[in-house]
Order: C-alpha cells, then structure tokens, then sequence
C-alpha cells in the first residue's frame, strides 16, 4: 500500500507543479471570492479539459442527460441565454474539490501506512503494561524463531500493580454441581490438559480452593501451568471449601493432569506468557525475553493495516462530490421557485395596474422592471427575466416570441402561463388584456394564501415532536411528587 500511495501522492504534486499556472489567464477574470479553491484550479481546470474534450465522456450516456439538465439548471439560476462558460466552471469547482478531498485522504492513507510500516518492523524487547486499574489487557505482538517468520502470537497482560501480587481464590456452588462444572470443554478431571473451572459461587453458596500441591501445577485461574520436563503427568488434589453463612464444609477432588500436544508457535506463546507473569508488576514495562523453547525469538508490533482503508475514501470522495454539488445545485433551484412564486402576485398586479391606466403592454413591463431597481429587487430572480426579456425585444426579438420565452426559461406554471397569456393577446389586440391579467392577479393572490398556509401547517407538522416532549417532561414533573407523597 506504501508504494501505491506513494505513486498516488507523487503523481497529484507533480500534477499540481505542472499545471500550476495552467489557463493562467483565464483563472485572473474570476472572482475569487466565490472560487475559493482557485489555488489548485490549474491542475482542475488541465482535468476538466482532458475529462470534456475525452472521446469516452463525450459520447456518455450519462454525459448527454446529466449535462442537459444541467445546462438547463445553471441557465435558470444565473438567467443567461448561454451558460456554457457558466457550466464549464461549475464543472472545474467540482474537479477542484474532488482532487482536494482525493490528495488529502490519499496523503492520509500514506502517513497511516508508513507508521504502521515503522511500528511493525522495529525490533522491541519491551510491552508495556496497562496502568492500575485498568484490567488486564491483551498485546498483539509478531515473533520470529527457527523455522517461524512474522507469527502473530497473543499475550495476556496483568495490570501493573503498585506494591503485591494478590489473587483471590473464592468460589461458590454446591458439590453435586460442582463436579458437572470444572471439567473443560472434552476433557475430564482424569485427563486435564489445559484447564479446569474453578467458579467461586454457586446459587448462594460460596466456595473457595485450596492447593496442596508442592510443585505448581494448576494457577489460581484453573490454567495448567505445569513443567513437564520433569514429569509426565501429575495427580494432585483440589480442596473444595463450601460456605453459606457460618457453615463451612470441605470435599477433597482428585485431579490428573497431563501435557497437551502443543506446536511450536503454542509453546513459545506459553513459554513467554510464563516468563513476563513472573516479572516485577510494579514496573511500567516488562522485558521481552530473547529466548523461547531454547531458542532465539525476535519480537515486532502486528500491524493493523489502516491504511489501506484510505484509498477507497479517496474515491469515495470523488463521487460524494459529484453528488453534493448536484444535490446543492437542485436546493437553490427549489429556492429560486419559490422566490419567484412570492413575486408572481405582485408582478401580474402591477401589469394589470399599468395596463389599466393605458400603457401599453412593453411600458407596463419595463416599468415593473424600473420599480424593482428603484425597490432594490432586481437581484430577484422573476425581475432578473423580466429584464433580460425586455433587453431581447429591444434587440430586436419579437415579443410575443420573447414572452414564450419568458415563461419557458422560468419553467414554472404560473410564469409559463402568463407568457401564453401575454402572447396570446398581442395576436388578439389588447382588448381584453387588462381583464384577463385582472382574474390572473386575483389567482396568484389565492395561491399564494395557499402556499403561507401549507407552509404554516408544515411548520406546526415539526413543532409536533417537540411539544410532546414538552408535554411529557409537564406530566412528570406533576405526577412524580404526587406518587412520592402517596403512602404506598
């Protein structure tokens, strides 16, 4: 993964030295205050080039939906006839982002995976204890020996203790049980190779164990820790003291116990489970030993190969970007319609005003657009089509075509309606204009009451949640001291 990460990062600053000053000129026209990622824009800007001009996304599928309806997106919030320059930018912020998101996680990945590297390869001769109190704990460590490469071996490690070893030896059940109880899972008292269960309470009896053997044969937990060198078997006794209040009663319990059938990895693992159990415990780290089994052992951290996980955040990045910046994109067009459904009542009013008082259809319009200047509206966007319909008409474009086009670039049913409407009645003359805009005034009004209204209901739909929480913490801070003054 190191060199693959390697690969990657240096391949991304490479990237960015070559193209740093890449379209140069063309980045100095920008405002940079909306592009905040401009300082790695060559290196996007030399993507998004070599991703549009590629034979494999120009004849996409995707390509063809996708950049129609964004074409068509981006030309409805930025009121252009053209957006192509507009949607080639919006193309390069996301290139932007997505390399940025793309080199950190990248970067991440290498710096995880070349600590791991040092930590996994460095010799140790020391594991360093839990601190009091913390419990046991358990140290994956990797051993190499005579014939052993890079095994993973798991040793458990006691807390460290400040001044002496103490392990209680209290055990509870009744005899009858108890004999069910300590054999260990296919074995039997007769024949225990590993170990054996030693419980300090059955029920309500406790129980606690006695040792009387001389050698150490059975630790205090019922692991076989006998040295067969000597011996190959041992029979030893457990005494078993019963107590439930002041009575106390003991059963002797004869126990074999034979060696198990262990490999060499098992018996280093034992050997040094063995060895840092009768270090000091009150020192902060135990020494590793240099032997095992008779023979030499080298010691190195096991890896947890985090890093590798970072390459799929690298891509994982680069479509989650894809999909923000589309699901933003689709957010402020939802807020543009119902800006522009706002100020659909006032416009057609106004128009059915002015008509009224004799002015022409395209004097009522530009008077619209003058008042919105003058009321500091003209940033809106319904006012932004007005404008940019009036400058076409001035250019030439005829204007009955120029309303359809009003209504079709606002692509919302009202607006699509009022330029069929305002169409319709420069083929008829304006006769019945004024009407017709009067009875439209008065719709846009009711829907308007409408939408408020739906929006008061979907206001009180999310205070619901909270008022029953409200109304919960009222009943118990009623019903509580009532049920605690009740003499129950």
């Amino acid at each position: 993964m190191i060199i693959l990460y390697l690969l990657i990062v240096g391949a991304a600053a490479i990237l960015l030295l070559k193209t740093k000053n890449y379209k140069k000129a063309r980045l100095e026209q920008l405002d940079l205050k909306e592009h905040k990622l401009h300082k790695i824009y060559g290196s996007a800007m030399f993507l998004s080039d070599k991703i549009l001009n590629s034979k494999l996304y120009a004849g996409h599928k995707y390509k063809r939906l996708s950049g129609g309806l964004t074409d068509k997106k981006l030309k409805a919030l930025y009121v252009v006839e053209n957006a192509e320059e507009i949607k080639y930018w919006f193309f390069v912020k996301k290139t932007a982002m997505a390399l940025l998101l793309f080199m950190l996680f990248a970067s991440l990945g290498l710096f995880v995976s070349l600590n791991e590297s040092m930590n996994s390869n460095t010799a140790i001769s020391t594991i360093e204890r839990a601190s009091p109190g913390a419990g046991e704990s358990t140290v994956n460590i990797s051993v190499e020996a005579d014939g052993i490469k890079d095994e993973n071996i798991e040793l458990n490690l006691s807390e460290r203790e400040l001044t002496e070893e103490e392990i209680e030896a209290l055990f509870e059940e009744t005899y009858e049980k108890l004999l069910e109880m300590m054999p260990n899972e296919d074995e039997s008292l007769d024949s225990v190779r590993t170990k054996v269960n030693l419980p300090d309470s059955i029920d309500l009896v406790k129980i606690s164990w006695e040792f009387d053997d001389d050698v150490p044969v059975i630790d205090y937990d019922g692991s076989v820790i006998a040295d067969f060198d000597n011996a190959s078997e041992y029979l030893i006794g457990l005494t078993a003291v019963l107590e439930y209040g002041e009575n106390h009663k003991a059963y002797q319990i004869p126990i074999r116990v034979i060696p198990q059938d262990l490999s060499l990895l098992e018996r280093i693992q034992k050997s040094v489970q063995k060895f840092i159990e009768g270090e000091d415990k009150s020192k902060e780290e135990v020494e590793l030993p240099t032997e095992a089994e008779g023979k030499p052992v080298r010691f190195t951290n096991v890896a947890s190969h985090d890093g590798r996980y970072y390459i799929v955040l690298c891509i994982l990045a680069v479509v989650l970007v894809h999909f923000l910046y589309k699901k933003n994109l689709d957010k402020r067009l939802k807020e543009r319609e119902e800006e522009m459904l706002d100020d659909y009542p006032e416009i057609v009013s106004k128009l059915a005003l002015l008509n009224e008082a004799g002015l022409t259809l395209l004097s009522a319009w530009f008077r619209v657009v003058a008042d919105s200047e003058k009321a500091g509206c003209s940033e809106r966007f319904a006012y932004k089509e007005m404008k940019l319909t009036y400058n076409k008409i001035k250019n030439g474009e005829s204007e009955g075509q120029a309303y359809i086009d009003f209504g079709k670039r606002c692509n919302i049913h009202p607006f699509v309606k009022l330029g069929n409407l305002l169409e319709q009645n420069l083929l008829k003359g304006n006769a019945g204009l004024s009407r017709s805009l009067r009875l439209e005034a008065e719709q846009a009004v009711r829907d308007k009451k409408r939408r408020i209204r739906e929006k008061g209901e979907k206001a009180g739909t999310k205070l619901l949640f909270p008022m029953i929480l409200m109304m919960m913490v009222v009943v118990i801070i009623v019903i509580v001291p009532a049920l605690m003054s009740m003499d129950l």
